[in-house]
């Protein structure tokens, strides 16, 4: 029911998707990626992003890497 935007449009997907890199004691630690879904049914309007947060190192690992996930709605009082 859900598709990534960068699963959609690739193109514009690598330069809008959105990354926070660790730093440790002045060293580099892991790579956060936030992907943002979208509802993908034909005529919906439910006005959702789902933000998933991965771990670029348990990715690279083939482990599950999903850390987090962030919703957000938007519209008026009367939506």
């Amino acid at each position: 029911m859900y598709t990534a935007f960068h699963q959609k449009f690739p193109d514009i997907g690598v330069t809008e998707t959105r990354t926070i890199i660790e730093i440790n004691d002045g060293r580099r630690g892991d790579t956060f990626l936030f992907l943002e879904l979208y509802c993908d049914e034909v005529g919906c309007d439910c006005r959702r992003v789902f933000v998933q947060v991965d771990s670029v190192r348990e990715l690279e690992a083939r482990r599950p890497a999903t850390l987090a996930t962030l919703v957000y709605g938007w519209g008026g009082e009367q939506f």
